[in-house]
């Protein structure tokens, strides 16, 4: 081969080399292009999963995550929202492998870390939750989410003192945070300190106006405080949003019970039988109230002079009670001893009721009046006379009131003939 024919295919072979690495160069930027590409659509669909997921659309934001996903497979955000969504699902162990997932892509992402402490927290186990939840604030100390977290849990491990730190330091890391607010007031309520937590529910109900949770306890609070009105208002906000939780329709029925609407009590109590009388109450374990629906359904019908179906529903409800010790209501299930005419069980409940409590006073003057003990009644229905709104418990305790001083006057009047 001459040396001119070996310098020109020397000159081809490195035309050869140029126009592949330009080719390589310039399939490498489409690439790059492409992927940009589907990493900011991916974005958008995460972006839009989490609204979705904001408003309850929980199946719409679970196909936003998936599409995410396939435009992205290293999308740990999407990983995330699908935990979330299995979650509130109730679907916990799908929701830990998606948490999982998102942290085996980044293992310092804190959502998912503290999504895994909301398993635990959900499961009870509260000291591993607390775990998880410290890990996310050492990843990221300024995740509110993980503050709020560790308030709820040391709250159901009645740590308030702690409870209040961490819902403080949500709040001021975020104090448009309604939840922390909503965690706060439950601490004052357990506290006894219906006015602060009347003020954090407010706060709560002003930045979320969908806070269910916020508005049932803001309208118990009404509701011990005996006004009905602001009860009722509360109780009904409460059901409009959430109209499947059982002892919502219990509680409205009670506060229909003292303001003298017994037949809207009777209808709000058939709707908690349909929903079913187990409801999750503090610790996330379940308790069954069919006891109290029994006495109260007893107490409504005795008011609209149903007698014998009274007494039948209330000795069903105290069937139903192994250890009234252990309600927190004394005073109804006093109530239903009356109803039965078990005045010595009456008085020893009433006895049991806190004296904050302004319905303890009526009920307990009428166990003592059927006892004889006329003195102590009188004291009773004089109380009930000055601390309760005008409303039929009022009312018959003045005319019960009433009765005695008339007795006591004919008592003293044949004693002096």
């Amino acid at each position: 081969m001459s040396k001119k024919t070996l310098k020109i295919n020397k000159y081809f072979v490195q035309i050869f080399i140029l126009i592949t690495l330009i080719i390589t160069i310039f399939l490498g930027l489409q690439c790059i292009n492409y992927s940009e590409t589907n990493i900011n659509e991916a974005y958008y669909y995460v972006k839009k999963g989490f609204e979705l997921l904001g408003n309850d659309l929980l199946d719409e934001a679970l196909s936003f995550f998936d599409i995410a996903l396939k435009l992205n497979p290293d999308c740990y955000e999407s990983y995330y929202g699908k935990g979330k969504v299995f979650f509130i699902k109730n679907e916990l162990d799908k929701s830990m492998y998606f948490y999982k997932k998102s942290l085996k892509i980044n293992p310092i992402y804190a959502p998912a870390i503290d999504g895994i402490g909301s398993i635990y927290h959900f499961n009870k186990d509260y000291k591993k939750a607390i775990e998880y939840f410290n890990k996310a604030i050492e990843i990221d100390p300024n995740y509110s989410g993980s503050y709020d977290n560790l308030g709820f849990a040391y709250f159901y491990l009645n740590d308030y003192k702690k409870s209040m730190i961490y819902f403080n330091k949500s709040i001021r890391i975020e104090p448009r945070f309604a939840d922390s607010y909503f965690g706060r007031g439950k601490i004052f309520q357990e506290l006894g300190n219906d006015e602060k937590a009347l003020k954090d529910f407010n706060r709560a109900i002003m930045l979320d106006s969908n806070f269910f949770e916020a508005y049932l306890a803001r309208g118990l609070i009404f509701a011990d405080s005996l006004e009905f009105n602001n009860a009722l208002q509360d109780l009904n906000n409460a059901a409009q949003i959430n109209p499947n939780y059982s002892s919502l329709f219990f509680e409205r029925a009670e506060v229909y019970f003292w303001m003298g609407e017994f037949e809207k009590g009777l209808k709000d109590l058939e709707q908690a039988d349909l929903i079913g009388s187990r409801v999750r109450i503090k610790d996330s374990s379940y308790i069954d109230f069919s006891s109290d629906i029994h006495i109260l359904r007893g107490l409504l019908l005795n008011k609209l002079n149903h007698k014998e179906k009274a007494k039948k529903e209330v000795k069903k409800g105290l069937m139903l009670v192994n250890n009234y010790k252990e309600m927190t209501n004394f005073y109804r299930l006093g109530y239903g001893y009356l109803l039965v005419k078990n005045y010595k069980k009456a008085l020893k409940l009433f006895n049991n009721e806190l004296d904050t409590n302004k319905h303890k006073f009526y009920g307990r003057a009428l166990a003592y009046y059927n006892l004889n003990k006329k003195q102590e009644a009188i004291l009773d229905l004089k109380k009930a006379v000055m601390i309760l709104p005008n409303c039929w418990e009022r009312n018959e305790a003045e005319d019960l009131l009433n009765i005695i001083i008339v007795q006591q006057e004919k008592h003293q009047h044949k004693f002096c003939d």
